[in-house]
């Protein structure tokens, strides 16, 4: 589909063009929506870590770290490729086709290996490929839970003002 809509947009006629602006308008509302969606999905997920933070319940912590982390490399990437689509429309060039269509593939096998990781199944491969970063997130989310909760104790803020 992609790669079909980027020859498209090579072409001298009208169509072509109009094909590149419905490209550029759905990419320029993709990006902001998707950066909304990842915030809601994080958020999400930090609400539910910080609510099981006082109870020893590893394994729901272990889910809810390497969904999120699992989702901001997926729509990372999803991202990426988002702006090289709108980069390509402006740029004709074969290399940055090349490279549109490369990082496009890779867009869509790291999704679909993110989806497949997510499965207890390939835990294994999940520990392979993300275990350091799966460590550091864990820390990260620690930090930010215990720190919320501290204030929510304290009732003061950082900054020293009630909340």
């Amino acid at each position: 589909c992609c790669s079909v809509a980027g020859a498209w947009l090579h072409t001298n006629d009208s169509s072509g063009t109009a094909v590149g602006i419905v490209i550029i308008f759905a990419a320029v509302l993709m990006i902001p929506l998707i950066l909304v969606l990842v915030t809601a999905f994080v958020l999400k997920l930090w609400t539910v870590h910080s609510q099981t933070s006082a109870t020893n319940d590893d394994s729901l912590k272990n889910v809810i770290t390497k969904s999120s982390l699992l989702a901001i490399v997926s729509l990372s990437l999803s991202i990426i490729t988002f702006s090289i689509i709108i980069i390509q429309t402006y740029i004709t060039n074969i290399h940055l086709y090349f490279f549109y269509a490369t990082v496009t593939c890779i867009d869509i096998i790291s999704n679909g290996i993110c989806i497949f990781l997510t499965y207890s199944h390939f835990a294994a491969y999940y520990q392979w490929m993300c275990s350091r970063c799966d460590k550091q997130w864990s820390v990260c989310w620690t930090k930010l839970t215990d720190k919320n909760e501290a204030i929510e104790l304290s009732g003061k803020s950082d900054d020293g003002y009630d909340i």
